[in-house]
């Protein structure tokens, strides 16, 4: 989510920023799954997504130092982390392991360039 403060946006002392994350996620995510909350980068929170999902959650107020925010253009992004083998992304030869039928054989298939 992008937005933008005044040019003249000056921060004095120490200031808590606050907004409210309102998400939901599915409840057959891998054991150890985050959410990372970032503002400008620099993350602010970590979410648990491992538990408790198949739902809306309950709004949830992240806070975080105001002066990660500054004038003019500024960011708020989420960055998922869930372990596990990518079983899409990568390019594969169509091969399947005989202890996991749906994993792909990606080890002989062209590197991507």
């Amino acid at each position: 989510m992008n937005f933008r403060l005044p040019d003249d946006w000056l921060i004095l002392a120490s200031q808590e920023a606050r907004f409210t994350l309102l998400y939901g996620f599915a409840d057959d995510l891998p054991a150890g799954s985050l959410m990372l909350v970032k503002v400008n980068g620099q993350t602010v929170r970590l979410l648990p997504l491992d538990r408790n999902g198949g739902s809306v959650q309950p709004p949830l107020e992240i806070g975080f130092a105001a002066n990660l925010l500054h004038p003019g253009a500024n960011r708020v992004s989420f960055e998922a982390i869930l372990p596990g083998i990518p079983r899409h992304a990568l390019r594969t030869s169509g091969r399947r392991h005989a202890d996991d039928p749906w994993l792909l054989d990606a080890l002989d298939a062209p590197a991507r360039r």
